[in-house]
């Protein structure tokens, strides 16, 4: 699903749509979806029910799929996770995120800003790697923020958080 158009493959059958202000796509366990954004300011969100990317007057949703990748390629995008009820997994850098959750897998590339909520429920793990340039890291008990001129990254609620300095003049 990207700006102006989707396109479905199953099989021998190929489904397009264009010029739709909203998309949707039902999807299982076992496929995956792309979610690509505009050359516009984005927001990509994402909980265990659905996956959205809101971009310049369209929305396109997935429901329902096993691994949700969401691209950003222009602008200034966010991207918002929230974690389950269940155990889940932040691996994550200055420009991608693995969220693992026990249901699904959402990786986002590229994003200005990627924002991370674990939820009460299981035991909730944050890997996070800074740049090779400068960053900065400010933490809470419950709150971590990573930083730089070129990107923002938080986790939030965490039963643990590690965090790696690749090198750089870090704070």
């Amino acid at each position: 699903l990207s700006h102006g158009s989707a396109s479905m493959i199953s099989g021998n059958v190929r489904l397009s749509a264009s010029g739709f202000e909203h998309q949707e796509a039902l999807g299982q366990a076992a496929d995956r979806v792309l979610l690509d954004d505009s050359s516009g300011d984005d927001l990509f969100e994402s909980v265990p029910e659905w996956s959205r990317m809101t971009m310049q007057g369209q929305v396109n949703t997935a429901r329902g799929f096993g691994v949700v990748i969401a691209g950003a390629s222009g602008g200034n995008d966010a991207a918002w996770l929230i974690g389950s009820t269940g155990s889940d997994t932040l691996n994550a850098g200055p420009q991608v995120a693995t969220f693992h959750r026990p249901t699904s897998v959402v990786q986002t590339w590229n994003f200005e800003s990627v924002h991370v909520r674990a939820v009460v429920g299981g035991y909730d793990v944050a890997n996070i790697q800074d740049s090779t340039g400068t960053d900065w890291l400010d933490s809470t008990g419950q709150w971590s923020w990573l930083r730089s001129a070129s990107y923002s990254l938080s986790a939030e609620n965490f039963s643990s958080s590690t965090f790696q300095s690749l090198g750089g003049h870090d704070y």
